[in-house]
């Protein structure tokens, strides 16, 4: 597998960084002067090599002619819900802010997913939604999940050596994601303006809240802290507290950032009784991007909108088809947009400055990739 060997460095937390791999897949006729880009941005419980991708990606090449990407982007892989232990203070404040009181025994702490699951039940019956975030738990092992802005980084560097690689025709560049990749797909649209000719978002998240809690949401009604030991902190006396600052860039509701033009399309599906990630959410965001001039469709799905082919459910993920997804995007988009520019914001140059709390998140962009400084 191609591979980027030195990526993006970890430039909030300083923790090092691994060689990013990626699978490229190329139209069987081969590179021709439209043949455009298409990135496939897969949520947590995926994989970038996997069975689905290596379906999908052999589809969206010669189907689309494009040169077809999945990424394994920051973080894709640190994600286990089953793989977890209780915070050291999980039972005490679940006594203090519940009233539930249990007795950590040691068979109990072994089988973290059995008590979790009749514990949600319990809280889900009587109206809780989200447990407290101090009664968290806490990932085994050193995995690190970035939210959003490594993996974002990682997806731009990819995109600069791939249309430099393959003189991609920089008019038919695009990606779509599910879930956390739906999340992935807007975050490079807000950070990238001019590269993108569509994305699509499929049930992805909204905000920061949405993004800590959906991405570490354990299955079930409720949702649950799940944090990494090298993670964030929720500590403002941490360096790694997760403060305004970093909340704002990962929020895709920031009002501010949308300051730069862009001819992107986005378009969102979203399930309208989606427990994951929320579809008011989506909603306010969609009037936001709108309000400011962004090209912003979403539709929500709903019962009635389920087809068995390309929508089959109306929660979260839809258990949609993303070929016919990306089919419906492409149709959609062609009756859209007027005809593109031929220039990204690696051609151009482009500074993008958003202002976070009392940082200044600065991504410049130049033929070889994409940087970031914070100031």
């Amino acid at each position: 597998m191609p591979l980027i060997d030195q990526p993006h460095p970890d430039v909030e937390l300083g923790f090092p960084r691994q060689a990013v791999h990626y699978s490229v897949v190329l139209p069987d006729a081969g590179i021709g002067p439209r043949t455009g880009l298409v990135f496939y941005i897969f949520g947590f419980g995926s994989s970038y090599d996997d069975s689905y991708a290596r379906r999908l990606l052999p589809y969206l090449a010669n189907d689309h002619d494009c040169v077809a990407v999945a990424v394994d982007y920051q973080g894709a892989k640190a994600q286990s819900t089953l793989d977890a232990d209780f915070a050291p203070d999980f039972f005490v404040n679940l006594q203090r802010i519940y009233g539930i009181s249990v007795s950590a025994t040691p068979e109990l702490t072994q089988d973290v997913y059995a008590f979790m699951g009749e514990l949600c039940q319990v809280l889900a019956q009587a109206g809780i939604t989200r447990l407290d975030p101090s009664c968290r738990l806490i990932k085994r092992g050193d995995r690190y999940v970035n939210f959003g802005i490594l993996p974002a980084l990682d997806l731009l560097q990819v995109a600069a050596r791939i249309i430099a690689e393959y003189g991609i025709d920089r008019r038919r560049i695009f990606a779509i994601g599910t879930s956390y990749g739906g999340y992935l797909a807007l975050l490079l649209a807000k950070l990238a303006p001019n590269t993108f000719r569509f994305v699509v978002d499929n049930c992805g998240f909204s905000g920061i809240d949405n993004v800590i809690y959906g991405a570490t949401t354990w299955p079930g009604p409720v949702r649950v802290l799940i944090v990494s030991p090298q993670a964030f902190s929720m500590n403002p006396e941490s360096p790694a507290y997760l403060g305004p600052a970093r909340q704002a860039i990962r929020d895709l509701a920031t009002p501010g950032h949308y300051h730069l033009p862009s001819a992107t399309f986005a378009y969102s599906y979203h399930g309208e009784i989606d427990d994951v990630a929320s579809p008011q959410a989506k909603q306010a965001l969609s009037e936001l991007l709108k309000q400011k001039g962004r090209h912003h469709a979403l539709r929500l799905i709903g019962p009635d909108d389920l087809d068995g082919r390309v929508f089959k459910v109306p929660g979260h993920g839809l258990q949609a088809s993303m070929r016919g997804l990306f089919r419906l995007c492409m149709d959609r988009w062609l009756a859209d947009a007027p005809p593109p520019e031929s220039v990204t914001d690696f051609d151009l140059g482009t500074t993008n400055v958003l202002a976070c709390a009392d940082r200044d998140y600065v991504f410049e962009f130049a033929p070889d990739g994409a940087r970031l400084t914070i100031c």
